[in-house]
């Protein structure tokens, strides 16, 4: 009895459940029919799959249908309000960021705000909104490198100096966190250009860290070492570069060695510096790299040079381009020291320390249309501000830093009103010229402003040209060349220079003389050097020295020196070799001298000795030995040579006095009407082929004080060819 009462209440309790059970089931079915049952949930995780699949119009249509059942949802929120940015529906996008801003969680809040600094960074004139909303961001996650990168864009994007120093101070803190997020390390180096001393240390340092244990980016050393000669820290930036060299020595090797060789120069070692930079031109001239070396040089191109430049297609042309960039401008070519060479990165040096940019990101930096606006006398025709834009955007120089590569530092700097707080002023002197700068209204960098008042340098023509005072004073040597045929058809060119005793006495056995040949690209071709000697010739008492190379035909250049102790005796010139046809009679050039000192003979061609005179100047009275070779001089019916020769000797006809060639404008003044000499001879010389060494002396007792000309004439008595050359020579007022 007790069973069946207890199995008649277990019918009592299950009859109530089980109808609620069968209607629960029933709805649950009817639900899952009309589909009125989801959560917003559900519907975000739908909106999500269609996301993936790339099919935003399906996944915004769930979002709605999300948020109409739980309008606080926040990843809803999130989600439509990203697809209605990206879609450009900007006001729509930031009602849903703000109304996520009203959800309990703090994740939601957050990507509230960057959603409406996304938002706003779109928006015109609202890039100070996205500043403020980034910063909440950052507030609440230090650390949100993504937030950090768009707050630095959104720096670049305000294009003024308050925004550069802004993305500056950002891509620093994200790369600290993590160098290659999104490429930061490369655009604080790419796009900022004043990195305070405080924040290259910050970066450096993280950078240090960075590198241990990512030694796959150590190229990145080179901007550290970059860095480090910035700072003045020369032996780091050094011990920098030689860790670059070890790890990675083909990463911009050019561009290394030349932060070397400036290094080096930093330390005071110019023989360092200039080997070490040579080798960083022949570095880039073999790989290329001379991006660097090009940056740090054209500020003082000619407008020509820097037309050339933006021609050139390959690193053997640049190489050519440079070279006789620094060729043509070194004092003495002969020598390895090229104190221009040295002297521009000596000023390159200053100006980076004294005349850097102070905002290099201001619109009048990067506006072309502010950079007109506001210097001055732009509608001036004698001065086109255009000068100074753009000079050089990897060397943030103000316009008196170029100024300073150019000509140095001035003679003289006023500073009318440097006690003035309104515009700041400097007045640069260059002997009795100035070219005035000004700081408008206190702030920028200094402006160059025309005056148009007597005194004012022409600054156009001063940004076309350079300075340079070589630390040697000037001596000019006499000197003249002549030119032989030698073997193969080559030519043997002896060079004869000479100085007076008295601009370097007592220095025997030291002073050498030295020529060089170089192409018509100033590469050296071939040198020679050879001691100097002292001679007698005349009264004076000269040092003279004698050079000989060997050269084909064609155009080249030449330089010759002697290295008189505290002067600069250097000469250069291009000159045109001619070929000799060696079967045809032909004449050598022409060595004008004097009878030499049998007890210290000096010089010897072929046999004959005399001692040449490179002045080409004797006193009236002395006798002038005239040596010349002649070629192709063929032999008669009886196999024998002969020849006659006639030589006349007449006052030069350009009656100015100048004399051509290499005395041309020097004057000489003596009586009115010189007397003039005619010589004949007839010569059969022993050799019966080859070259003939022909040899005479001039008496010149009976001609006066002046500018005389040499006429040769040679005559081949086998066929009566003739052949002719002409020579110059003076004789001074003084007797012998």
């Amino acid at each position: 009895m007790r069973e069946g009462i207890v199995e008649s209440s277990i019918k009592d309790l299950w009859s109530p459940f089980s109808n609620i059970l069968i209607i629960m089931l029933i709805l649950a079915v009817f639900a899952q029919l009309q589909g009125e049952e989801k959560t917003a949930q559900d519907y975000y995780t739908e909106a999500m799959a269609r996301l993936a699949g790339k099919d935003t119009v399906a996944a915004r249509m769930f979002l709605n249908d999300a948020l109409k059942l739980d309008p606080g949802h926040g990843p809803s929120l999130i989600e439509r309000g990203r697809i209605h940015l990206f879609s450009g529906n900007f006001k729509a996008a930031e009602a849903d960021f703000r109304r996520a801003l009203f959800v309990e969680s703090d994740e939601i809040k957050l990507q509230g705000h960057m959603g409406l600094a996304d938002t706003y960074r779109r928006l015109p004139n609202r890039n100070f909104d996205a500043v403020a909303e980034y910063r909440r961001v950052l507030r609440s996650d230090p650390h949100n490198r993504e937030a950090l990168y768009a707050l630095a864009q959104t720096g670049f994007a305000l294009a003024r100096t308050d925004g550069f120093r802004l993305a500056s101070e950002t891509l620093a803190e994200l790369i600290c966190l993590e160098p290659g997020y999104r490429d930061a390390y490369f655009l604080w180096r790419e796009k900022i250009k004043d990195q305070p001393p405080d924040e290259l240390t910050r970066v450096d340092r993280c950078i240090e860290d960075f590198l241990t244990g990512h030694p796959e980016n150590s190229f990145w050393l080179l901007d550290l070492a970059w860095d480090h000669f910035r700072l003045e820290d020369t032996e780091k930036a050094l011990s920098t570069l030689e860790k670059l060299k070890k790890a990675d020595p083909s990463y911009k090797a050019a561009e290394r060695i030349l932060l070397q060789a400036r290094c080096l120069l930093d330390l005071g070692d110019t023989l360092g510096f200039e080997t070490t930079y040579h080798k960083a031109l022949e570095e880039a001239g073999k790989k290329g790299g001379f991006t660097r070396l090009y940056l740090e040089v054209h500020p003082i191109f000619t407008p020509e040079e820097k037309e050339r430049w933006f021609g050139l297609r390959s690193p053997a042309e640049c190489t050519i381009l440079f070279r006789q960039f620094w060729m043509r401008r070194d004092p003495d070519p002969t020598t390895f020291h090229n104190e221009r060479l040295v002297a521009h990165y000596v000023r390159l040096r200053e100006a980076e320390r004294n005349y850097y940019q102070l905002f290099p990101h201001s619109l009048f930096q990067t506006s072309y249309d502010y950079f007109r606006l506001l210097s001055p006398s732009s509608s001036v025709a004698e001065y086109d501000p255009a000068l100074f834009w753009n000079v050089n955007k990897a060397l943030p120089l103000d316009q008196r830093g170029f100024l300073f590569l150019r000509h140095g530092p001035p003679n003289e700097v006023r500073r009318p009103d440097i006690d003035q707080s309104s515009n700041p002023q400097e007045v640069w002197y260059y002997g009795s010229a100035f070219f005035a700068f000004e700081r408008p209204f206190g702030a920028g960098d200094f402006i160059f402003q025309p005056l148009f008042v007597p005194g004012e340098g022409d600054i156009k023509k001063a940004m076309e040209t350079e300075s340079f005072q070589d630390p040697l004073p000037p001596f000019t040597q006499d000197y003249y060349a002549a030119d032989f045929l030698g073997p193969k058809g080559r030519l043997e060119v002896e060079f004869y220079q000479s100085a007076p005793l008295k601009v370097a006495r007592g220095e025997e056995p030291g002073l050498v003389s030295t020529v060089a040949l170089y192409d018509t690209t100033w590469a050296e071709i071939v040198r020679d050097t050879s001691r100097a000697k002292i001679v007698s010739a005349g009264k004076d008492t000269l040092w003279i020295g004698i050079n000989k190379v060997t050269a084909d035909p064609g155009s080249s250049y030449y330089a010759v020196s002697l290295n008189i102790p505290g002067r600069r005796v250097v000469q250069r010139q291009r000159m045109a070799l001619r070929k000799y046809s060696g079967d045809q009679l032909d004449l050598s050039g022409v060595i004008l001298g004097s009878p030499p000192d049998p007890d210290r003979p000096v010089y010897s061609r072929r046999g004959v000795e005399l001692l040449p005179r490179p002045s080409l100047t004797f006193r009236p009275g002395e006798i002038v030995t005239v040596y010349f070779e002649i070629y192709g001089l063929k032999k008669d019916s009886e196999g024998s040579r002969s020849f006659r020769e006639k030589v006349k000797v007449n006052v030069n006809e350009d009656r100015t006095g100048k004399m051509g060639g290499f005395l041309d404008g020097i004057k000489f003044w003596g009586r009115k009407s010189p007397k003039s000499l005619t010589l004949t001879f007839d010569r059969q010389p022993a050799e019966t082929t080859g070259p003939v060494a022909e040899h005479f002396d001039i008496d010149t007792a009976e001609l006066l004080p002046g500018s005389y000309r040499l006429d040769l004439e040679v005559l081949d008595d086998s066929n009566g060819n003739k052949k002719e050359v002409t020579w110059f020579f003076a004789l001074s007022g003084k007797n012998k």
